[in-house]
């Protein structure tokens, strides 16, 4: 039957539904009224000997009958290409929607979802134009005809009973297979998608490396096994249509066997006989058609299945409440936050902390300490426990998402670039002006770049064609525009030559100003920009104080600073003691309190 969530959007599409339901209604009606007007001309014809004038008003009729049918049957192709449009919009705005509240924690890879929203929804729609609607024709058509088949001749009821069951019967066994084969096509063809997305963003560093030539091999084995299973599918999809012509053939042909013989007898009139005979292969036909659909109709409730399982994706950004704060936030207040990522037993644990506008704060830490996991949960990327997060002394988690975001600037080590002009990447979906964009671009030391290239200039997929330096300053310029009471700094200065961190640094202070400020990274001189510093190992705060006095300390923090500087303290063979960092935590907690 029909896919449940095809079904449910379909639904809301009452009117559609309904005037595909009357044109096929009515599409059926004029084919029986043009079989009968057609037995009537020829059998008036033959054997009464009317001539073609006699027959005018028969001749009418068949033609009206005809137009009738004709304008019936566009209707429905029309109304079903806009029902699959519709549903494939609904559906694909609906998949947007929740990629877009999923967050940054997504499982599935990328190809996997780009095949979803392009390919697979493209799939639904041929299913719901192409084979939902057969399946409607395949219960009025045959019903109106076989009404009009046994009035005239009960007896070829008997027939028509015994031989339609045959049909959805053969489906149904079919189909069981169908159904893995389809399974097995989609699957190849996400990976076959996903490897290629793979190779095309990473092709650079695999010419660098002299790699790019054996993906053509790889790409080649992909396609080939799936051009394999596409035929082993088209192989089954080809049998059931097969079958299906086969019964409605054999089915036609013992109808028409019994109206000859019983016309022969005697048993039966000319007119009713040939009527009967024109509608057997019109009942059969919407049988035949829906054979010819079935490959589409697998296909789109297999590529339905996959929507569904992407929709069932636990949703992981912060849904908040309905509070705003009015007025200014003076404070950000974390108080015993604990936050673990899902199936790992990776995060962070008794995090409590609190800044205050114009006072920075800075995480300090090794890779994996959970720094960027703080900044997330503050940027609304991840949702926090309740009562774990405060802002001015309200708890985030009763604030609106949509409110808090718009006062929250995030800007990234890695900001995200796209193919097109650098006004758009500047503006990042942003109403602004020209006047607006270039103001942005002097603060953030960007304007030497548009005096150069013009804000018309196209920067290629992830930056091609600017440094390193000019995509930070891309991001600046985009947080200037946004404005923001918070701002969150994630290594913004790391990978930088000294001009061009010296370039940031001036932009930093000016986007720093009169805001709360959380800086996150390892640099010594953004350290020193910092009122507090709070030192991470492990997902908790290990030490806390002002950049001097954690150097005092001679601590976990001296060993970072020491390693980053490569300052290392040297044994007696001369070799650079770091045993400190690979004390476990606790025993370098139980150092530290024991001073």
């Amino acid at each position: 039957m029909i896919q449940k969530t095809a079904l449910r959007v379909i639904k809301s599409k009452r009117l559609v539904l309904l005037a595909l339901i009357m044109s096929s209604i009515l599409q059926s009606l004029s084919i029986v009224g043009q079989a009968w007007f057609f037995a009537t001309l020829i059998h008036n014809l033959v054997f009464l000997d009317h001539t073609v004038l006699d027959e005018s008003n028969t001749i009418t009729w068949l033609a009206v009958f005809i137009i009738l049918r004709l304008v019936f049957s566009y209707i429905q192709e029309h109304v079903s290409s806009s029902l699959g449009h519709s549903v494939k919009s609904i559906l694909r705005k609906e998949a947007l929607a929740h990629l877009f509240r999923l967050g940054i924690q997504r499982g599935e890879s990328q190809g996997d979802t780009i095949h979803l929203i392009t390919d697979g929804l493209e799939q639904v729609e041929a299913y719901v134009s192409s084979y939902i609607p057969q399946m409607i024709y395949a219960i009025i058509i045959p019903l109106v005809m076989g009404i009009a088949i046994m009035d005239t001749l009960p007896i070829i009821g008997a027939i028509l009973i015994g031989t339609v069951p045959l049909i959805p019967l053969f489906m149904i066994l079919i189909g069981k297979q169908a159904e893995k084969m389809n399974q097995e096509q989609w699957d190849r063809m996400s990976l076959l998608s996903g490897h290629f997305l793979d190779v095309l963003r990473g092709i650079t560093t695999l010419k660098v490396f002299g790699r790019a030539k054996e993906q053509i091999q790889v790409i080649s084995r992909l396609s080939n096994e799936f051009k394999d299973s596409t035929l082993r599918v088209l192989r089954v999809a080809f049998l059931s249509a097969l079958v299906l012509e086969l019964v409605s053939t054999i089915s036609t042909a013992i109808i028409a066997v019994y109206l000859g013989l019983t016309l022969l007898d005697g048993g039966l009139d000319f007119l009713p006989a040939f009527f009967i005979l024109l509608l057997a292969p019109e009942f059969y036909t919407p049988f035949r058609q829906l054979g010819a659909a079935f490959h589409t109709g697998m296909s789109g409730k297999t590529a339905l299945a996959k929507f569904d399982a992407f929709m069932n994706t636990p949703i992981a950004l912060p849904r908040g409440g309905n509070c705003r704060i009015q007025g200014t936030i003076e404070s950000i207040r974390l108080d015993n936050l604990n936050y673990t990522y899902p199936e790992t037993s990776n995060g962070i644990k008794h995090i409590t902390l609190q800044v205050c506008r114009n006072k920075p704060i800075m995480l300090v830490g090794e890779s994996g300490a959970g720094k960027s996991t703080i900044a997330r949960i503050l940027g609304a990327f991840l949702e926090a426990p309740s009562n774990s997060v405060y802002v001015n002394d309200i708890d985030l988690s009763t604030c609106s998402m949509d409110w808090w975001r718009t006062q929250v600037t995030y800007v990234s080590q890695k900001p995200h670039v796209m193919h097109g002009t650098l006004r758009d990447n500047i503006a990042f979906g942003q109403d602004v002006s020209d006047d607006e964009l270039l103001e942005a671009a002097k603060l953030a030391e960007l304007h030497d770049v548009i005096c150069e290239k013009g804000l018309d200039f196209v920067v290629g997929e992830g930056g091609m064609g600017l440094s390193g330096g000019e995509l930070q300053r891309i991001a600046l310029a985009r947080a200037f525009l946004h404005g923001g009471q918070v701002l969150i700094l994630d290594e913004v200065t790391s990978h930088l030559d000294v001009n061009t961190e010296a370039q940031i640094s001036c932009a930093l202070q000016r986007l720093m100003k009169n805001k709360i400020v959380i800086l996150v990274g390892h640099r010594i001189q953004t350290m020193q920009w910092a009122s507090q510093l709070y030192v991470l190992r492990q997902g908790e705060i290990i030490e806390q104080g002002t950049y001097e006095s954690l150097l005092a300390q001679n601590g976990y923090f001296k060993a970072l600073v020491d390693a980053g500087t490569g300052s290392f303290v040297m044994d007696d063979e001369g070799v650079p003691n770091i045993s400190y960092l690979e004390i476990p935590l606790q025993q370098q907690q139980e150092k530290l309190s024991n001073g």
